[in-house]
């Protein structure tokens, strides 16, 4: 019997003791083709066939309950296999089968009872060893992994699942380079594995091998396009890519994976515009309408609207904000194109989706783009004349209120305030995704506003004032949010930084969460799909960012987030405690951002962790650049004044400080660009500074977490010997030599160390 044979039989249970007549080896037969199948209902039936003419048969009983746990019903699973135990203890395959119903129900303890019965029956047993290795690995047993699937690889050295589980084992170890040589192993032996492919992508991005990374990722995406982790690691890797030559195949990539849900479509904006300006005709239509001056017939003629359409421009527009001034000086000039023929009525046929896709853009960014007087009191005649009433919206007319959408939201207009809800909701095709993005959602927040609760006064004048702030511009106005498999807090932890010592081993499969200053939720979000059970308070300043964050929260199905009003100063009063504490780019903008932090640790819970956010001095130089061209200059944080700034840093030379800022994606929307260079209190902090605010709040610093990983390998290099990378006198000595490594903001982790 060769090894396929032998885990077939393993599987099924192995061959039943007693005699056994030509109708029960059919009816056998038959039930485990079924089962085979997916038929887990005409299976399950089949089997109790079998019981029928072989009353007690436990390879049936063993069965059923497998069905039982692949249909989602463990405790039903349970006492199957319990019965098939019972009568026959001496089948390892039963134990196994035990000790999955016992993992699903997260019982870690009495799954590993079981595999290690099955083990004791068959010490070759390779499903049970990797089932044991993979129950330690969730547990971050690292160490007791690596045993098990090492075993497994002796027995079977091409054993795809080991290899595959080795390396994330190795990984977790911080092993990157064995963890790869896993991982490729596993791929040569199923090179159809998208959960491989995409292991295999991760561990080349974290070692700087963009290229390589992104062709992982990008088979398994042909491999599994429904699945979403695939799409998600997709776009990240779109990040950090080197894209040099037109690729047909990768631009439908894009597309396709703009239209996916629980993918961050933000990811994908640079490689997008750089894609698009590798596409020669559109690169010479960019080069010819992005100047000052150009004539509104010479923006809209047939072949120019063609080039305007490209699919792969519509989707940018829909999802993401556009970083690239040459793209915003084309699409401002295609505007006033477009209200120009809308007023002359010659409005070229085949313009309806561009018009659509750049007034969703527009209300994304927030009307960012320079808009002349000229413009304002044509959108304003435009108005007067256009129909109310939905009966009468022609394509014409969905057009001319798409491009006054492409200067003011929907909902801002007196004129479509009589619009109905529901007549609204009714309106299909791209035309109704802008009139539910524009009308019906900014309504929906004004209702969600009223029912945001206060947890505490905002007694602080700098807390008033940045609270002002975010009622005037709720920052940011997200889209969409990376979908992930949820995991254990501890889990999440030892996986962001596996070099760190004296982490725990296990922890609480729920958790207590506080985001503290979440604004628009998106953070709140992300951790709800990031860890498993979490129970999580969402604090912030602005009931207009909550009432945005709530929006979101209920559209994505989320129900573990609960969104309140409230000062940091004041959550000492919550009476609450927390497993971890987030506060990311908050406390910076507090009159004494330590008093905060303060409040903040009095809340944490022994042992629990804490992410921290805040801005550094070497990498917010350019910032600091700009901040003073802003009070120089006189500039008002009004919508109308953040546009003129930028149009003026825009005009500065290259190598200025302030006109580097351009390069942020904040730059490129009003509430971020406000946040950037406006904000109304700002403090910067240098790695020193902040080593000294953890000691003195009794804190660890376990870690950074780095948006490019890659960074690790270099610092590593100059400081070999920081085994745990958390040397913050070493880390203050690289910034000094990178200033742009945080520009980010430093992400810090922290634990509690009072126990």
């Amino acid at each position: 019997m060769n090894r396929a044979e032998r885990r077939r039989q393993r599987k099924l249970g192995g061959s039943q003791p007693g005699p056994s007549s030509p109708a029960l080896h059919r009816a056998v037969e038959e039930a485990i083709r079924l089962h085979q199948s997916g038929q887990l209902l005409e299976a399950e039936k089949a089997y109790r066939h079998v019981l029928d003419l072989a009353p007690g048969h436990p390879d049936a009983l063993h069965l059923i309950g497998v069905a039982r746990l692949q249909g989602g019903d463990p405790s039903t699973a349970e006492r199957y296999i319990r019965e098939a135990l019972q009568i026959n203890g001496k089948n390892p395959a039963y134990h196994r089968s035990l000790g999955k119903v016992l993992l699903s129900t997260r019982q870690h303890d009495a799954a590993i009872a079981c595999f290690n019965a099955a083990l004791e029956l068959d010490p070759q047993y390779i499903d049970a060893h990797n089932d044991l290795g993979t129950t330690f690995w969730d547990l971050s047993r690292t160490e007791e992994a690596l045993t098990c699937f090492r075993r497994v690889l002796e027995i079977d050295p091409g054993d795809i699942s080991a290899n595959n589980n080795l390396g994330l084992a190795l990984r977790d170890g911080g092993d990157i380079d064995g963890a790869i040589s896993r991982f490729r192993k596993a791929a040569q032996g199923d090179p159809n594995s998208v959960e491989v492919q995409n292991n295999l992508g991760l561990m080349l991005q974290e070692q700087g091998e963009q290229a390589a990374a992104l062709a992982a990722f990008r088979t398994a995406i042909r491999l599994a396009p429904q699945q979403t982790t695939s799409w998600i690691t997709f776009a990240e890797a779109l990040r950090f890519a080197r894209i040099d030559s037109a690729d047909p195949d990768l631009e439908q990539d894009i597309v396709d994976c703009f239209a996916q849900e629980g993918v961050n479509k933000q990811r994908l904006a640079v490689s997008s515009i750089g894609l698009l300006r590798l596409d020669p005709e559109f690169s010479k239509t960019l080069r010819e309408l992005s100047v000052e001056g150009v004539e509104p017939n010479e923006v809209l003629t047939p072949h120019h609207v063609d080039v305007l359409s490209h699919r792969l421009l519509i989707a940018l527009l829909w999802r993401a904000i556009i970083p690239d001034f040459e793209f915003e000086r084309l699409l401002t000039n295609a505007r006033r194109a477009m209200l120009q023929a809308c007023l002359s009525r010659t409005l070229p046929s085949g313009i309806e989706n561009f018009a659509n896709a750049l007034s969703a853009n527009c209300f994304t960014n927030e009307y960012v783009f320079a808009v002349s007087d000229a413009e304002e009191r044509s959108v304003a005649s435009l108005v007067e004349c256009l129909p109310v009433d939905l009966d009468k919206f022609d394509e014409e007319t969905r057009v001319s209120w798409a491009i006054v959408g492409c200067y003011a939201a929907l909902h801002s207009l007196p004129e479509l305030a009589g619009l109905n809800n529901t007549a609204a909701e009714s309106l299909e095709g791209e035309f109704g995704d802008l009139v539910r993005r524009q009308l019906i959602e900014p309504r929906k927040e004004a209702e969600l506003k009223q029912t945001i609760p206060s947890l505490s006064a905002i007694n602080d004048s700098v807390s008033q004032k940045v609270r002002e702030q975010y009622e005037e511009n709720p920052y940011p106005r997200w889209v969409t949010v990376n979908a992930g498999r949820p995991r254990p807090l501890v889990s999440v932890v030892r996986q962001l930084f596996p070099h760190a010592p004296d982490l725990p081993i296990q922890g609480r499969q729920d958790s207590d969460i506080l985001i503290a200053g979440c604004g628009t939720g998106q953070t709140a979000v992300q951790a709800s799909y990031r860890l498993t059970n979490p129970n999580i308070l969402a604090v912030d300043l602005s009931r207009a960012s909550l009432a945005f964050a709530k929006r979101r929260a209920q559209e994505l199905g989320v129900d573990t987030v609960e969104f309140v009003q409230g000062d940091i100063l004041e959550l000492g009063t919550c009476g609450r405690t927390f497993d971890f504490i987030e506060a990311a780019g908050v406390l910076h903008h507090m009159a004494d951002p330590r008093a905060g932090w303060q409040v903040l640790r009095g809340l944490l819970r022994p042992g629990g962790f804490m992410k921290v956010a805040l801005y550094s001095e070497y990498a917010r130089r350019n910032v600091a650049a700009a901040r003073a061209f802003v009070a120089e200059g006189g500039y008002d944080s009004s919508a109308a004044g953040i546009r003129r700034c930028r149009q003026d840093i825009y005009g500065l030379p290259q190598e200025e400080g302030a006109r580097q800022v351009s390069g942020s994606l904040d730059f490129h929307a009003v509430s971020p660009c406000r946040d950037l260079i406006f904000h109304v209190q700002e403090q910067v902090y240098t790695l020193p500074e902040i080593a000294d605010l953890i000691e003195s709040l009794g804190l660890r610093f376990i870690g950074f977490e780095l948006r490019d990983r890659s960074i690790q390998n270099v610092y590593r290099e100059r400081f070999p010997n920081d085994d745990s990378l958390s040397n913050l006198g070493n880390w203050h000595e690289f910034e000094a030599a990178n200033p742009d490594t945080f520009a980010g903001m430093y992400q810090i982790w922290t634990r509690d160390i009072s126990t």
